[in-house]
């Protein structure tokens, strides 16, 4: 099995739950799952992406069904990282049973 510093993606795998445990931040215990996450695996890198990629399909091609079929899965993407991943990290309550294991 891959180390978990080895296995880091913008998903949830079990590897999150070692992760978390490893990349401690500072002395102040985060509940938000973007202060776990690499720098390329953060809203402003999401966004950033997303936007470059369909912006660039229409600079490249200037046809409006290239630039759909490029956002579709695009936003679909984005969505899940910006919206569905953090929500359910909260609600699981993964990073709570961490911060509270770190108090005892």
């Amino acid at each position: 099995m891959l180390s978990p510093e080895i296995v880091s993606g913008c998903y949830l795998e079990q590897s999150d739950v070692y992760r978390v445990r490893l990349m401690q931040p500072d002395s102040n215990k985060s509940s938000s799952v973007w202060d776990y996450k690499p720098w390329w695996c953060q809203p402003w890198s999401i966004l950033l992406t997303g936007v470059t990629l369909i912006s660039g399909s229409w600079i490249v091609f200037k046809t409006i069904w290239i630039t759909v079929l490029v956002a579709i899965p695009l936003l679909a993407w984005m969505g899940f990282f910006l919206l569905v991943y953090p929500r359910s990290m909260a609600e699981s309550g993964v990073l709570q049973m961490k911060n509270e294991s770190d108090r005892v």
